[in-house]
């Protein structure tokens, strides 16, 4: 029975440091969707960034060498030329900004072959396929949840959309940990 309360004791501390992470995250994310595009793009910029990189330390562990700073750049000009897109809208200031970034960022993803080529590395198509699915798997979804509020609006500036999405997201999360608990 001591050996039931400390393991019940240890999920309580631990459901409590969670509910109290998730509010201070919850004030966060509702900062940076109401206060306007730019916060919320400023969040989700810092979240990819964050989880790019969190995502090749991972994959180093496994033993990969993937080529941390080609996907880091790759992602930031595809989030970069969607912001400016998302940012600008119709203005003429998106035209030539995205373009200029769209082909930096179709440069970039070859670039990850080339500099393999170079490499002394015993898995060189693994060192890729890391490097190119921290793009896919965090840049992509990052940078065309910018459009979220966006789209399913009618082209109209709405974050409800994105934290409705958020919502359901989380409340799946928070009922799976629950039932797993």
């Amino acid at each position: 029975t001591l050996k039931k309360r400390i393991v019940m004791r240890d999920k309580m501390r631990n459901l409590v440091i969670r509910t109290l992470s998730g509010a201070v995250l919850l004030g966060i994310v509702l900062a940076a969707a109401y206060l306007g595009k730019y916060s919320y793009g400023a969040l989700l910029f810092v979240i990819m960034v964050v989880g790019m990189a969190e995502f090749y330390r991972l994959a180093k562990i496994t033993g990969s060498t993937p080529q941390v700073f080609v996907g880091l750049i790759t992602g930031v000009a595809l989030f970069v030329s969607l912001f400016i897109d998302f940012a600008c809208g119709d203005e003429p200031c998106s035209n030539n900004w995205i373009a200029i970034l769209q082909t930096y960022f179709l440069a970039l993803i070859p670039t990850s072959f080339i500099i393999e080529l170079f490499k002394v590395s015993q898995t060189p198509l693994r060192n890729i396929a890391t490097t190119l699915m921290g793009v896919l798997y965090v840049a992509l979804p990052m940078s065309l949840m910018l459009l979220i509020p966006v789209l399913l609006m009618g082209g109209e500036w709405k974050p409800e959309a994105f934290l409705f999405y958020l919502f359901i997201v989380w409340a799946n999360d928070v009922c799976a940990y629950l039932v797993g608990m």
